[in-house]
């Protein structure tokens, strides 16, 4: 929910409101730029993700984007172009090296096959749901500002849940990441009142 792909979505028509159509960088430029610092970061998560680790980038990013999503609510309030191009650039090249790759990753290690298809439809739901609204709550009272900071605060609560409930599985086997996420062990769910803790729960790595 960080608002990302609405933010790419409508980025021309965000930047059209501060850039207009006279002089200097145009609005389709901007787009360019935007779109350069996400294929930037998707090349750059190929790299950091193997050297720093999963979930470390994964928090940075998070905080990352939390923190210019709060600066873009700042900046709709004031005439500053160049700076929300900065920060929408920004948004993108974070996302690209953390959530864009990681979050389906996780997915994938964590869910079985139909619950792997479940997760990927509900994030076509809900990507699909912010651009459907993310128009409509700009044209609202909340205004920018109000959408942006949304964004930022649902940003900062997936940086909590990170924290608190997404291990490291970087250089773990098949074996060992289903260890950590079985029922009864740390990442788990928790153990049903009839149900019995796997054997292999409580080797977590």
């Amino acid at each position: 929910m960080t608002g990302y792909y609405a933010i790419i979505a409508y980025s021309e028509v965000l930047l059209r409101e501060d850039f207009g159509e006279g002089p200097g960088l145009t609005t389709r430029q901007g787009v360019f730029i935007i779109q350069g610092f996400n294929l930037l970061g998707s090349f750059a998560s190929i790299y950091f993700i193997s050297v720093v680790g999963r979930r470390t980038i994964f928090i940075i990013g998070q905080a990352g984007i939390a923190l210019c999503l709060v600066g873009f609510a700042i900046v709709s309030l004031l005439d500053s172009p160049v700076t929300l191009l900065i920060l929408i650039s920004v948004i993108a090249f974070l996302f690209q090296l953390t959530l864009g790759p990681l979050a389906p990753l996780y997915a994938a290690e964590v869910c079985t096959d139909v619950a792997l298809g479940a997760v990927m439809i509900t994030e076509d739901v809900v990507v699909l749901t912010q651009d459907f609204i993310t128009p409509i709550l700009l044209s609202s009272p909340m205004q920018p500002v109000g959408v942006f900071s949304m964004f930022g605060f649902f940003s900062l609560i997936g940086l909590l849940f990170i924290y608190f409930y997404v291990p490291e599985t970087v250089g773990l086997s098949e074996n060992e990441k289903r260890e950590i996420f079985m029922p009864g062990a740390k990442f788990g769910r928790k153990l049903k009142d009839d149900e019995d803790a796997w054997v292999d729960v409580g080797i977590e790595h």
